[in-house]
């Protein structure tokens, strides 16, 4: 009788270590393909991150050919200094329309006679 219950001991011991290590089995299986996941999701938050710079460089190139086209507009429109602007006394007999000049233009023929 003692025997029997060493071996029921035994096997006992033993289904009870088959029971754990498949039990550690299944939490490292889990924990790998929990990993994984977690591995695919840095993956695709990282191609997130690389097209969002992608897109911010693309942005900035725009924006500095942009702003150097617009200085070069800029150099190119020349400036009026305030000493070269007329005074508004002058500016009031000045008027710039196409009827004004050929106004002037008739005032400078000699008069028809007759």
């Amino acid at each position: 009788m003692h025997g029997r219950v060493l071996d029921n001991l035994k096997d006992y011991a033993v289904r009870a270590l088959v029971n754990a290590v498949d039990h550690l089995g299944t939490v490292a299986y889990k924990l790998a393909d929990l990993l994984e996941q977690q591995a695919l999701d840095v993956a695709a938050m990282d191609l997130q991150v690389t097209s969002i710079n992608q897109q911010l460089l693309t942005c900035q190139t725009f924006a500095n050919k942009e702003g150097l086209r617009q200085q070069q507009l800029l150099a190119i429109i020349p400036q009026h200094h305030k000493h070269y602007i007329l005074s508004d006394s002058i500016n009031k007999k000045v008027h710039f329309s196409p009827q004004m000049h050929a106004d002037v233009r008739q005032n400078l023929l000699p008069a028809k006679v007759g």
